[in-house]
């Protein structure tokens, strides 16, 4: 039985290892349509498209390209622009537009944090459980909260005949229940570009 967790937060990048100023390693990739997902989601490429990565229960469901770093589009067509962030025209310009300030980037693509190993992300644990030293270097799963559409840490699923996809690096709410730590995506779970 998976964990529960009523209050996750989205996966956010914690830090990158070995690089004291660097960025993750980002892409925009296209978008499938229709995607409704939450901003630090887990996210797969399939036939070419970013989808959701659906619940991760075995160990070939546990495959992720990523986390989102922003939310779905709900674009009407696969990898397509959508319209709307675009008005007037601009003065001898025919082929350019304005877009206003703060408009989102809805180009037909969405931006996806690799899941490398370089990558640390953070995540709450499930809710019955108390972060500590021993889930250092443990792996686990990740569960998402139907309620809220967020995913979190879930450290029910031990193994890799379940869904164990991520390696947990540090603790950043040690003795805290349902605290957060700091994880990578395990070398076999992480689906890689070429």
């Amino acid at each position: 039985m998976a964990g529960t967790q009523t209050a996750p937060v989205p996966f956010t990048v914690f830090k990158i290892i070995q690089a004291s100023d660097s960025l993750p390693t980002v892409q925009r990739l296209p978008e499938k349509a229709a995607l409704t997902i939450k901003r630090g989601t887990p996210v797969f490429l399939s036939s070419g498209y970013i989808i959701e990565r659906t619940a991760i229960s075995s160990v070939a469901t546990a495959i992720v390209a990523g986390i989102t770093g922003e939310p779905g589009h709900n674009l009407t067509a696969d990898g397509t622009a959508q319209g709307g962030m675009t008005y007037g025209s601009v003065q001898n310009q025919p082929a350019a537009v304005n877009i206003a300030i703060g408009s989102p980037f809805a180009d037909g693509n969405i931006e996806v944090i690799e899941a490398i190993d370089e990558t640390i992300f953070r995540g709450k644990t499930d809710a019955a459980h108390t972060v500590a030293v021993a889930d250092i270097f443990a792996q686990y799963g990740l569960t998402k909260d139907a309620t809220s559409g967020l995913w979190f840490v879930d450290t029910t699923i031990v193994t890799a005949a379940t869904g164990t996809c991520v390696e947990v690096m540090e603790l950043i709410e040690p003795g805290v229940v349902g605290g957060q730590v700091a994880f990578r995506f395990t070398k076999a779970a992480q689906q890689g570009f070429v």
